[in-house]
């Protein structure tokens, strides 16, 4: 099997987007230890947490928060995170897991 596919794959793994086959599919291909969609996935992680890290926190204005209030209140409660599923697993390499910790740790104090 050619890596293009896994190329295409890691960028969407590390954002959390990656689903059914394609996610046992690619974590498979990392339990064989591929150096190259370990390393785009440390690489998006530092990028992830480095932009959580910068970013500048900004008050909306008071139109905005109130619509988003409202639009919250009458939505259904959202389905839990699917990211939160795979960071945590076993497969998941170890700096990728802790970046995204510091990413949801720097989200939730904004």
């Amino acid at each position: 099997m050619s890596h293009e596919l896994f190329d295409t794959l890691a960028p969407v793994y590390a954002v959390g987007t990656l689903d059914g086959d394609d996610l046992v599919g690619f974590e498979a291909h990392l339990r064989e230890g591929c150096e190259t969609c370990e390393t785009v996935l440390r690489e998006s992680a530092e990028a992830l947490t480095a932009l959580g890290r910068d970013a500048t926190p900004v008050i909306p204005p008071a139109h905005v928060r109130e619509a988003l209030l409202r639009r919250a209140q009458t939505s259904p409660r959202p389905r839990r995170f699917r990211w939160m599923r795979w960071a945590n697993s076993e497969s998941s390499p170890a700096i990728f897991r802790r970046s995204m910790d510091a990413l949801r740790a720097v989200l939730l104090t904004s």
